[in-house]
């Protein structure tokens, strides 16, 4: 929560600075309705997840190539697992195990979002 006002604070972006925020109330959320408290955490784990891809592409528009297209590429295969699982689960569900189909969307965000955190902390960083 804190990142993503500091964050607007460099870079003046609201259209990161707001898919950020929710992102990470979306992860708050998360911790606070486990696995156990149905269907809070289902609610608070999509918009998170959905958030989170949403936060990938404007994030484009505050990083340079070539670290932009793997952002995108991650972005692509959490927000098209995300869409599949909400409108067409008969296709994932029946071939992954319990949990597995979060994975395919959670795992390329954090994987981006480390990779952002690497790329904000490199001395280069210029605003756009």
């Amino acid at each position: 929560f804190g990142a993503s006002i500091f964050q607007h604070i460099h870079f003046k972006k609201l259209l990161f600075t707001i898919p950020i925020l929710l992102f990470s109330l979306g992860l708050c959320g998360i911790g606070i309705f486990t696995g156990f408290i149905n269907p809070f955490q289902n609610i608070v784990s999509l918009f998170a997840f959905l958030a989170g891809g949403i936060s990938a592409i404007f994030a484009s528009k505050i990083i340079s190539s070539p670290f932009k297209h793997f952002s995108l590429a991650f972005c692509l295969i959490g927000i098209v697992t995300w869409f599949t699982l909400v409108f067409a689960p008969q296709l994932v569900f029946p071939h992954m195990v319990l949990g597995g189909n979060s994975r395919w969307i959670i795992y390329p965000i954090m994987i981006w979002l480390t990779g952002l955190g690497g790329y904000f902390m490199n001395e280069n960083v210029q605003k756009l």
